[in-house]
């Protein structure tokens, strides 16, 4: 951990209403964020972020947004210093990262009256990430390459790469006047494998780089239901019982399926 980090950041934001009464409105901003001497290898030393969010209401009964969040950033500053084992020397390592992600948000609601609502949304989510890596446990000054502990080498183009899709649907209801529930269903896709690159392993007495990228690959549909009931059976007193069921499909292997089940009763308070 750094003695010291400076942390500089720009923002511009804008609001935009196109007329007085308009239904659409937008609003967003820019961010420009530098930091001197990050704290840890994941951390970002610059970067650049834009965010755009939209409105659209022509009534109290239906409506929509949609946002996008675009980051890209690098930290090209941190240095890994591995010692010799023989003498004591030190080899650095320069490990550079490069991130991109991008995350999309579209919803609709419609609320008829004060006892019935339904909502639909929709989210993706993408990020990349180029990360220097390093394998083996100290330089390999001999040319000994079937001994780890006296090799190792860096794979400057490897990245991991993830998307995620996530589409839910909901409904509210207003069953007594201290008495209402919500029953939420939804379906994500996930997504996400590492890639070596493979020119960087030629020569060296290591796994396949095809065969990393293959056991790092993960595929998963998850299918899930939420269900809430709220009971404000007093002026200051309220219960709340909830209840979830996940259900997870490993589309490559049976490693990841599997189902969970949750169930919370909390009760809370206004004194």
């Amino acid at each position: 951990m750094p003695s010291n980090e400076t942390i500089d950041r720009f923002r511009l934001s804008f609001f935009s209403r196109h007329l007085e009464r308009s239904a659409l409105k937008f609003n967003g901003w820019y961010e420009y964020k530098h930091v001197d001497n990050p704290a840890y290898g994941t951390s970002l030393s610059s970067s650049n972020e834009f965010f755009f969010n939209a409105s659209y209401k022509p009534s109290a009964v239906w409506g929509a947004t949609g946002s996008i969040d675009i980051l890209r950033g690098e930290n090209d500053d941190r240095t890994l210093t591995q010692f010799d084992k023989t003498d004591g020397s030190q080899t650095p390592f320069d490990l550079d990262r490069d991130e991109e992600r991008e995350n999309l948000a579209i919803g609709f609601w419609f609320i008829p009256n004060n006892i019935f609502s339904a909502d639909l949304n929709y989210g993706m989510l993408h990020s990349k990430i180029d990360q220097d890596t390093i394998y083996g446990a100290g330089p390999d000054d001999a040319g000994n390459t079937d001994d780890p502990n006296d090799y190792s080498f860096l794979d400057d183009d490897s990245d991991f790469e993830q998307r995620v899709h996530t589409l839910s649907a909901g409904i509210h209801l207003r069953i007594l006047e201290n008495l209402n529930c919500r029953i939420e269903g939804y379906h994500i896709r996930s997504k996400s494998e590492f890639t070596p690159g493979s020119e960087n392993y030629i020569g060296h007495n290591i796994t396949d780089p095809q065969q990393l990228k293959d056991i790092s690959e993960v595929d998963i549909r998850q299918n899930g239901i939420k269900s809430r009931i709220t009971w404000q059976f007093t002026r200051m007193l309220r219960a709340q019982f909830e209840y979830n069921y996940d259900d997870y499909d490993d589309q490559d292997s049976d490693v990841f399926d599997g189902s969970a089940q949750t169930f919370i009763a909390s009760l809370g308070g206004n004194f």
